[in-house]
């Protein structure tokens, strides 16, 4: 966010980061980031009191994150972590476009996942599962984009 649009008043978006990620501060807010169900999502309005360089004091006063902060105090906020509440709409057709973009290309990961099971079964080798070395870039690959799962090493 700009500091020019950090007026009093002016209403904003950010995100509890307990909303996505366990190892944050529970108090913590983070860059807004949309989802389908606005899960974490803080709104509040910028406040007139006086805060450090490059940030703003905000009053949170609504979404599903408000439970999760101290919404009776409030708090300084650096503000590269907020948005304007008049772009949640630009951003929310940004979302829907990007991840049918990304719905596609697990449609095709998908699919080469399923020819990988296939040439292990009709060689024998039951499912590609217990195929370790050759499951570990798909694995490896899932670990890095930030997919956690329990059963990768089963």
């Amino acid at each position: 966010m700009k500091k020019s649009d950090a007026k009093p008043g002016t209403k904003v978006l950010a995100t509890w980061a307990g909303a996505f990620e366990e190892y944050y501060d529970d108090n913590a807010v983070i860059a807004y980031q949309y989802n389908d169900g606005d899960y974490g999502e803080l709104i509040g309005v910028i406040r007139s009191k006086e805060a450090s360089p490059g940030h703003v004091w905000v009053k949170w006063i609504d979404g599903d994150g408000l439970d999760s902060v101290d919404a009776d105090e409030d708090m300084e906020v650096d503000l590269n972590l907020l948005v304007l509440e008049t772009e949640k709409s630009g951003i929310e057709k940004e979302f829907k476009n990007v991840s049918k973009a990304i719905k596609e290309k697990m449609k095709e990961a998908g699919k080469l996942v399923k020819e990988a099971n296939l040439l292990s079964k009709k060689a024998n080798l039951g499912s590609v599962a217990h195929l370790y070395d050759a499951v570990r870039p798909l694995v490896n690959a899932m670990d890095e984009s930030g997919w956690r799962s329990s059963s990768w090493g089963c």
